[in-house]
């Protein structure tokens, strides 16, 4: 980067003859004001054949970041890539909702003792956003969630069920309760609800955020992945979720990732896990 200019330089060519052959969608910030009249800012990741010109609408798939603190950027992932659905020819919307680093405190701390409130609003806010463009298809929006993410992909089909087609949830926090006497990550809940759920001050907070007192209201047909690599996740929340949406009649399937398998950042276990995905949504938004 250069002091006089501000111009960046690149100066590392790693994988370039690979990257080259590969055609990557366009991205861009898409931002709106919140009713509280904050700039929410969220990335919006285009399929690589998106022509400005065009009058095609493409379905969209939101994805929810892993964890309530972590924001949205271009980073490039080797588990859950968000080019990796665009080149699908899916429109990729990844919201930073409150909670999110990067943007102030006034921001960030609004989540705490409030996972299931002002963070889904901002979500369903962004969405409202981005329906307004031409190139959408408001009719085909799917869910694609991951361990923080997946319980807000639980909430979000509690809370707009006529409005998403289906959801992928990869390791969803579902029970609170029983997750918090399994994970060894104690700490988060301690610090994000106030406590362990036996706790006055944090007992009310489990019930009205726990994605589990939500199922009577999910319609959707769901695709559960768990990743049983992960230790701070147990598999017993993917089965739970799996099993009420069983019961429920809603289609659902049950992918498990084995521990031995060197999980989903194994390149031939990432491979199969996507194409699975893949399979699904295409199912649900085509």
């Amino acid at each position: 980067l250069s002091h006089d200019t501000g111009k960046a330089n690149q100066l590392t060519f790693s994988n370039k003859s690979i990257l080259d052959s590969i055609d990557l969608g366009m991205s861009r910030y898409l931002t709106h004001r919140t009713p509280d009249r904050h700039r929410m800012r969220d990335w919006l990741i285009f399929p690589p054949d998106y022509h400005p010109d065009s009058s095609r609408r493409y379905p969209v798939v939101v994805y929810l970041a892993e964890n309530p603190h972590q924001p949205q950027t271009q980073r490039w992932s080797d588990e859950w890539n968000p080019q990796l659905l665009a080149a699908q020819g899916y429109l990729v919307l990844a919201p930073n909702p409150r909670g999110v680093t990067s943007f102030g405190r006034d921001w960030t701390d609004p989540v705490l003792g409030d996972w299931s409130g002002a963070p889904v609003q901002d979500v369903l806010l962004a969405l409202d956003t981005l329906r307004r463009e031409p190139f959408v298809d408001t009719s085909r929006i799917a869910l694609l969630g991951d361990e923080y993410g997946g319980a807000m992909a639980y909430w979000l089909l509690a809370e707009a069920p006529a409005l998403f087609r289906t959801a992928v949830v990869s390791n969803g926090l579902f029970n609170l309760e029983s997750w918090y006497g399994q994970t060894g990550d104690v700490a988060l809940l301690d610090f994000e609800l106030g406590g362990p759920y036996w706790a006055p001050a944090a007992d009310s907070l489990y019930r009205v955020h726990s994605p589990h007192r939500q199922v009577g209201r999910w319609q959707a047909p769901m695709l559960f992945v768990h990743d049983a690599s992960d230790p701070t996740i147990p598999e017993g929340e993917s089965r739970q979720a799996f099993q009420a949406a069983q019961l429920r009649g809603l289609p659902s399937r049950y992918l498990l990732i084995p521990a031995t398998s060197g999980g989903l950042a194994e390149p031939k276990v990432h491979r199969r896990v996507m194409d699975e995905v893949f399979a699904w949504l295409d199912r649900y938004l085509r």
